[in-house]
């Protein structure tokens, strides 16, 4: 399995599904390599069922899951806005089937285009009649592999076996190939990519769920979660601040100032946003909940978040970064 940060046990599931099936595939992959004719054809319609299986897999950890993140959110959302006298319309009322089918059909094409990665790299190695010309990198490690055990003396079986576990390697760690927005090319293990698309589903679910009942009650401030990142990541800047929904307030930077429009902030991140009503608190609570570093905020019309991750870097690197939020 690659190395994933810990899960919570809802993602968690999807990611033992995903990394059952990359174990599958691997073994799959590698022998497809080393078969021709009628035999290589036989593992890849093997591959094609496995991914088969994954993607309904998929759909029904959606259908379970995704509701249940949403009803979460929204019952935190609820709760904090009757807590402070707000009356909030439907109480009780799940988030709308057309915002489930929404989150889960992105969740699900992102995780099909995983799957798509998958059986585009099965077809080339499927069709492929020079498969040194296809893979030219891993057909001269196996090559070394070959010359290193035949000057050792190995047996031809000991060889054989070195070969598949460096082909296994291979299709471990970069079976999944994603074009990033910026047109960037990134590689993944399958179960690590799984994780990381269902974790961010999390979260902005969370995020969705929270903004949908602020608007049905006329609420206009949210704050991001108070829990530090898991690396000391740049989305630590935002934990426990407070953020005007409509950009309106006098106190409150605008939500549209935040790097990726709120939370998930990145891949892997874990915050979400939470209504926050400033009567619950203390006048400094508030004022320090406001107070977002202003290196940190996205310009209007700016578009690309890299300014702002810089500047905390920079900042990360020369010890200027604010104090933490004391009430996160």
């Amino acid at each position: 399995m690659a190395n994933i940060p810990p899960l919570d046990d809802d993602v968690a599931a999807l990611v033992q599904l995903y990394a059952a099936a990359a174990q599958r595939l691997e073994v799959a992959l590698s022998a497809m390599l080393v078969q021709e004719g009628p035999r290589r054809f036989i593992i890849f319609q093997r591959i094609i069922r496995i991914l088969e299986e994954l993607k309904n897999g998929t759909s029904a950890w959606a259908e379970k899951f995704i509701p249940e993140f949403l009803d979460s959110a929204d019952f935190s959302a609820v709760s904090a806005l009757e807590a402070s006298g707000v009356t909030v319309p439907q109480f009780g009322a799940s988030i709308s089937e057309g915002a489930v089918r929404g989150i889960a059909l992105s969740l699900t094409d992102n995780l099909n285009k995983a799957s798509a990665s998958v059986q585009s790299l099965a077809q080339r190695i499927f069709r492929s009649t020079a498969l040194e010309r296809e893979f030219p990198t891993l057909a001269n490690q196996a090559l070394r592999e070959v010359g290193s055990g035949l000057a050792g003396g190995e047996a031809n079986a000991a060889i054989q076996g070195r070969i598949g576990n460096l082909l296994r390697e291979q299709f471990a760690d970069d079976v999944v190939t994603v074009v990033a927005s910026n047109g960037r090319r990134m590689t993944f293990a399958l179960d690590y990519y799984a994780g990381m698309v269902a974790q961010n589903t999390k979260a902005q679910a969370r995020s969705f769920a929270t903004l949908e009942r602020a608007a049905q009650a006329g609420h206009d401030l949210v704050r991001v979660t108070p829990n530090p990142s898991k690396g000391g990541d740049w989305c630590d800047a935002y934990r426990g601040r407070v953020y005007s929904i409509s950009g309106g307030s006098d106190i409150y930077p605008p939500l549209a100032g935040l790097p990726n429009g709120g939370p998930p902030f990145h891949p892997w991140c874990k915050h979400g946003l939470g209504v926050y009503v400033p009567e619950l608190s203390t006048d400094a609570e508030n004022r320090e909940a406001a107070a977002t570093d202003p290196r940190f905020l996205m310009q209007p019309g700016e578009e690309d978040p890299n300014r702002v991750i810089r500047a905390w870097w920079e900042a990360n690197s020369a010890g200027t970064l604010p104090a933490p939020i004391r009430n996160a």
